[in-house]
């Protein structure tokens, strides 16, 4: 969904282009999220958070609603979040 968004976003008539664009787009979402967004299980995102910490970074935005997620997952992973890396960062 997002890819599509993307895509139609990113032509002029909202048709999209379609083949090695959409590739390419598929690429670049893929570097993007893999350099920008933290997630995963508890003590890789405790980690990645510790490693900002070092490089100076004193925020993040946390964003918990991705794609088509419900209300019940967003909040089940914010408790998760607050239970399992949160306690484990607050010396940060």
């Amino acid at each position: 969904m997002l890819l599509r968004r993307l895509n139609k976003i990113a032509t002029v008539d909202g048709v999209g282009t379609g083949g090695a664009f959409e590739e390419g787009l598929a690429q670049g979402v893929e570097d993007y999220l893999s350099s920008r967004v933290i997630a995963g299980a508890p003590d890789r995102v405790v980690e990645e958070l510790q490693q900002l910490a070092e490089a100076g970074c004193g925020e993040v935005l946390c964003w918990f609603r991705w794609g088509t997620m419900d209300s019940i997952e967003a909040r089940t992973s914010m408790a998760r979040c607050a239970a399992e890396v949160v306690s484990r960062c607050e010396e940060l």
